[in-house]
């Protein structure tokens, strides 16, 4: 899809990473059984119309800022890279988990 001039992709990682979050949530709460399309709107109409509105990800700093993250019901942070061209959702975690350990693919 393109928003804004640029495509939104998904990267593989970020997709596995939401596919196991969508499936523990499942499993524990039928009130998370839309979680994946919710997350997948967020980041389509909240996050890439205005990608530079969200904080640089400081774990990965670049002179461009061009890592961002932004937060999904105050648990799940999403990781993406801005260029020029398209926007790429790169990881999904939940907030207890370390951002130190957490490595990008």
């Amino acid at each position: 899809m393109i928003v804004n001039g640029r495509a939104v992709e998904f990267s593989k990682q970020f997709l596995d990473e939401l596919f196991a979050i969508q499936e523990y949530l499942s499993f524990y709460s039928k009130n998370y059984a839309n979680f994946m399309s919710e997350v997948i709107d967020f980041a389509a109409d909240t996050i890439s119309p205005q990608p530079f509105a969200f904080p640089e990800y400081d774990i990965l700093p670049t002179e461009e800022k061009i890592y961002r993250k932004a937060v999904f019901r105050k648990n799940y942070i999403l990781i993406y890279e801005v260029i020029a061209t398209k926007i790429e959702f790169l990881l999904i975690y939940h907030s207890s988990r370390d951002p130190d350990s957490i490595v990008l693919k």
